[in-house]
């Protein structure tokens, strides 16, 4: 489905008179229109990410119908969610929706900076026999923009509240023309923080992004073309904090660490009287009421006041490097190569418990990321059969390294007791190669019936991964302790991906589909668990693959209903989803007692859902239109044992019931040589959802209030025939109070986090075009 607020009227490019511009999509491995394509995908230009402020991935949620962004233990730490599909926070899992760059796989959790862009595509559904990796929720394609033929580009200023300063700009160098094609472009954004520290007056969640590119294609003869993309981020400032969200009743439930004692004036019944007068002089920032005081305190001031010892650090630098060749060898038949590298390193101060206690927090180094990765897919793309088949075949081959180090401290009661401290440090290696193959067939002339289509696709995986300690970890050399305990665990995972689809092109404005998908994601080994072989129900470390099957039925529209210009799509599904991985949070009886995050295995799910969108142009400086989206997602088989006690989970976290948006673009002639006023306004609300799968039985407190915001841009376009383009963007207008995720503690620690968005921000914008 498509989110574009632009619409084509008159003589435009690319449209007919009187209807919306055409809008070309990749999501079956080949340039198709949007409403031609039998799949439920979301599509964001170039121009709509600009006029929506766009540069974030938690800036997609209310411009991409079904999409939920996610983030959880702070802002940096960001996931994605379609129909009932995510990841949770410090998860050794694969994403289940998952992210490409030019079509290369890239599974980093962090944010990072949109600019320069061709264009966001959003899959929905699972993702198996066309794309790099499975996935069983979707795709996002992140298309940089490509070099062309023409001497050209842009530069763009910002300024806004919290400081706001951003700059960015490109600049497309034709260096031989038609043969060697240069493109460079930049990004540069500060700004401060929304929250305040309370004790010293410090900003948190400052923004510090600077990014490059360098794209080159060339094209030495007639039918080759290779283009090289080198993409390069550094980001530092500061990770918005989680503020506390709940606090659990002393004795509600039997948790390894307290705090709702721990951290109160009961500390005295464990230590003896005046321990907590002790603990409250040596420690000036916490509340001598203790940890329910606080948390009616954080409550009052509301989400952006906050009061922690940490200084939530945030540094991400990335490399990114694909190349892309083309090669034509025969009429309609194309040769493609896609290699691409992928070099990242994060490292994050967290704050885990959003209070101003030591109950849970980072120590010195904080969690550290170093992962690489390399892959190759070679594909051979084109007709057949008289052109009555399209088709896309080829081999996949991906290699990564993942080194995670996390070093956390709990129980900070100093002087009382020294805090403890937890280092899990290890290396997971994973190696994967598959073989697949993909077609449309025409059968118009078989049967009589003009644009009738059958597809199908199929897809063998092989998935080795390994996991083993480094020297740091609290598990390393642990067999010496534990004989059964394994230095390295192994295992590899063979499983095959499949669609099948059938397709009527009713006429030239309404196409009817039907297709079923499964596919998975790879099972794994945590490694903040004990390297012990099995899995989490009998104590060991390993999870299951994660399996998703689908049935979608949809429509889409192109067209002129009264007069006016009209698009509109419509997409059911219901998928069946076995093995379900999510994260629990556990204390670590080898260990002391210590805590982990260990993915395990739900065993089934059922999601489904309609997602509705479209646009109309009741006139011609008019457009209007919207998105709903009603998702019913359930665990149907929900109980799972951890360590030899079974747990029941519900209700399905990340995904509100119901979501949805609507927008209104005026576009005003004021001149010639396309000069215009452009008012923008869009809102988005959705229901309330909940960030834990355990709330109905050891988390509860982790359902998420609904929300609506609104947001508006006004824009001055071509001022007096220039290239210059005046505008003014305000988000959250009228400043709502929300929340975008959390993190479900309180079965460890007694308490719930959760994680605010953004407050009302505005920014004016200098553009100007060469």
């Amino acid at each position: 489905m498509a989110t574009i607020p632009q619409m084509a009227w008159g003589q435009q490019d690319g449209a007919t008179p009187g209807q919306f511009e055409e809008i070309i999509v990749t999501a079956q491995r080949r340039n198709e229109s949007l409403e031609r394509t039998p799949v439920a995908v979301s599509v964001l230009s170039a121009s709509a990410l600009s006029e929506r402020g766009i540069v974030s991935e938690s800036d997609l949620q209310s411009s991409v119908a079904g999409l939920t962004v996610r983030a959880t233990q702070n802002s940096n730490q960001l996931n994605y969610a379609i129909r009932g599909q995510s990841i949770d926070a410090f998860s050794d899992s694969r994403p289940a929706v998952l992210p490409y760059f030019n079509e290369v796989p890239v599974s980093s959790e962090g944010s990072t900076a949109f600019f320069d862009l061709q264009s966001i595509q959003v899959l929905k559904g699972p993702q198996g026999t066309l794309f790099g990796r499975n996935a069983t929720g979707g795709a996002v394609l992140i298309t940089s923009a490509a070099p062309s033929n023409q001497f050209e580009g842009f530069v763009s200023g910002k300024l806004g509240n919290y400081d706001l300063r951003s700059i960015e700009g490109a600049i497309n160098v034709p260096l031989v023309e038609d043969k060697i094609l240069l493109r460079l472009s930049a990004f540069h954004q500060r700004r401060d923080g929304y929250q305040k520290d309370v004790f010293d007056g410090r900003d948190i969640g400052k923004i510090k992004r600077t990014a490059a590119r360098f794209s080159l294609t060339l094209r030495p003869v007639e039918g080759l073309s290779n283009t090289t993309v080198y993409n390069y981020e550094d980001d530092g400032g500061t990770n918005t904090i989680p503020v506390l969200y709940g606090v659990y009743p002393v004795g509600f439930i039997n948790a390894p660490i307290p705090a709702n004692i721990l951290f109160t004036p009961a500390l005295d019944s464990l230590f003896g009287a005046g321990a907590w007068a002790t603990y409250v002089a040596a420690n000036p920032r916490v509340d001598p009421g203790g940890l329910f005081s606080y948390a009616d305190v954080q409550k009052a001031r509301g989400p952006f006041k906050v009061n922690t010892p940490v200084d939530p650090r945030h540094d991400f630098k990335s490399h990114i490097l694909t190349n892309t060749t083309s090669l034509e060898i025969a009429e309609d038949t194309q040769l493609r190569n896609i290699f691409g590298y992928v070099d990242i390193h994060s490292q994050d101060i967290l704050e885990l418990d959003g209070t101003p206690f030591g109950i849970e927090e980072s120590g010195a180094t904080g969690r550290i990321l170093d992962s690489w990765s390399v892959s190759d897919e070679l594909q051979i793309v084109g007709k057949a059969f008289e052109k009555r088949l399209d088709y896309v075949a080829g081999v996949f081959y991906s290699k990564d390294k993942n080194d995670t180090l996390s070093d956390a401290t709990f129980v900070g009661l100093e002087p009382l007791l020294p805090r403890a401290r937890q280092h899990n440090d290890q290396r997971r290696r994973t190696e994967s190669w598959a073989v697949y193959g993909h077609g449309t067939y025409d059968l118009s002339d078989m049967t009589g019936i003009g644009g009738l289509k059958v597809n199908a696709g199929l897809r063998y995986t092989h998935e080795k991964i390994e996991v083993s300690q480094l020297p740091t970890s609290v598990y390393y050399n642990f067999q010496l302790q534990f004989p059964e305990a394994q230095a390295l665990l192994s295992r590899a995972f063979d499983k095959m991906s499949w669609q099948f689809g059938i397709q009527d092109q009713v006429n030239s404005g309404l196409l009817l589909y039907a297709v079923t998908r499964r596919s998975f994601r790879s099972g794994g080994f945590n490694g903040a668990a004990p390297p012990f072989p099995g899995d989490a129900s009998v104590g060991g470390a390993a999870f299951r693959p994660e399996i998703a099957t689908d049935l979608e039925l949809g429509l889409k529209y192109q067209g002129s209903i009264g007069g006016m210009p009209t698009r509109f799509s419509l997409a059911a599904y219901n998928s069946w989803v076995k093995d379900v991985q999510r994260t629990v949070y556990v204390g670590i009886p080898q260990i002391g007692g210590g805590l982990a995050a260990l993915t395990i295995n739900i065993p089934k799910a059922r999601i489904r859902g309609v997602e509705l969108d479209g646009q109309i142009a009741p006139a011609s400086w008019l457009t209007i239109g919207g998105s709903l989206t009603y998702t019913d997602a359930k665990f149907t088989d929900n109980e799972s044992t951890l360590f030899g006690v079974t747990t029941r989970y519900g209700p399905f976290a990340d995904t509100p019931k119901w979501a949805g948006s609507a927008f209104a673009d005026i576009r005003m002639p004021v001149g010639a040589d396309n000069e215009a006023i452009l008012l923008h306004g869009d809102v988005y609300a959705q229901s309330k959802f909940y960030f834990s799968s355990l709330n109905d039985t050891i988390n509860p407190g982790t359902a998420l209030p609904g929300y609506a915001i609104a947001n508006f841009r006004l824009a001055w376009e071509h001022v007096r025939g220039s290239g210059a383009t005046i505008s003014a963007l305000l988000r959250n207008a009228f400043d709502r109070t929300y929340y975008t995720g959390g993190l479900p503690v309180g079965s460890v620690l007694t308490l719930n986090t959760a994680l605010p968005a953004e407050p009302r921000t505005f920014q004016v914008e200098a553009k100007f075009e060469f």
